[in-house]
């Protein structure tokens, strides 16, 4: 029951994210980041990342089938999260490994983080150093 829950959440979060990125081409992947590193986003625990949410968990967990189907959203989502990168650019797949891992953790430590100005100062520089990375 929780891997058919974790593969319907990873599956949403693909398809939001793919249609942002088909809407807009040029600027889809980056609008998502600007949002996923906003502090709406780190306020939003129900409604949050399931990668970010559940990670550690699956990573702890005996569960084979629990890290078969993170593996296999990674990777779909990865793919989805690659459309939104240049045609030409080369090494699409470390790109976006590197983006969304920086992008993970920077949401976790922030949201370990009192709200005020050391959280927004800390959100404004992950989100110009991910951003700096896009081509």
């Amino acid at each position: 029951l929780l891997a058919l829950s974790i593969e319907k959440q990873i599956d949403s979060l693909t398809d939001f994210v793919s249609a942002l990125i088909e809407k807009d081409k040029k600027d889809g992947f980056r609008n998502w980041i600007k949002y996923y590193l906003s502090e709406e986003h780190v306020r939003n625990l129900s409604n949050g990342c399931i990668f970010a949410a559940l990670l550690s968990d699956a990573a702890r967990g005996p569960q084979k089938r629990i890290k078969t189907e993170f593996q296999t959203g990674l990777d779909k989502f990865y793919s989805a999260l690659e459309k939104g990168l240049p045609d030409e650019h080369k090494d699409k797949r470390r790109t976006v490994q590197s983006i969304f891992s920086m992008m993970i953790g920077s949401l976790s430590i922030a949201r370990t983080m009192k709200p005020g100005m050391d959280r927004d100062e800390y959100l404004k520089n992950i989100l110009a150093s991910v951003l700096h990375m896009l081509p």
